[in-house]
């Protein structure tokens, strides 16, 4: 696991900017594995990236804790927390969603890296994003390229 760059003592108002360099330092097309508590900010950081990057407005970007995965055309949003096992994945059907896909980003999900990563694609990169509270207004946001 390759580090690539750490965001010390990151507020919510400095998600548009980390959102800027995290889309210039991955390269496409990717998975990218989010990590952290509960509350830390995953789904926080992947909507300021869509609004912020892709240009989607807030009305079109909504948390896949129910849904499980919302897809935003090139760029996926899987939330696997209430997965409790592997064999819960395959009725999901994560092939077809993955099919033509830029970016996907996954929450909850490294604990099952060996099997999503049957399912890419050769050339996909994978990175992990890890987030961190330091106090209840701060993160900090450690990049990592994982090794396939």
């Amino acid at each position: 696991m390759e580090e690539l760059r750490i965001w010390k003592k990151a507020f919510e108002t400095d998600l548009k900017s980390i959102s800027y360099e995290f889309n210039e330092m991955i390269q496409e097309p990717c998975l990218i594995f989010l990590e952290g508590n509960v509350g830390e900010g995953k789904t926080t950081f992947v909507k300021e990236f869509l609004i912020s990057t892709l240009h989607f407005s807030a009305k079109e970007v909504s948390s896949p804790t129910y849904s499980m995965v919302n897809d935003y055309g090139k760029v996926l949003h899987i939330d696997l927390y209430r997965v409790e096992d592997v064999e819960e994945l395959v009725p999901l059907e994560l092939p077809l969603y993955f099919d033509s896909k830029e970016m996907i980003f996954i929450e909850w999900g490294e604990r099952y890296f060996s099997y999503i990563n049957q399912l890419l694609d050769d050339e996909f990169e994978v990175y992990k994003l890890q987030i961190n509270s330091k106090n209840p207004e701060s993160r900090d946001y450690k990049l990592h390229l994982l090794e396939r």
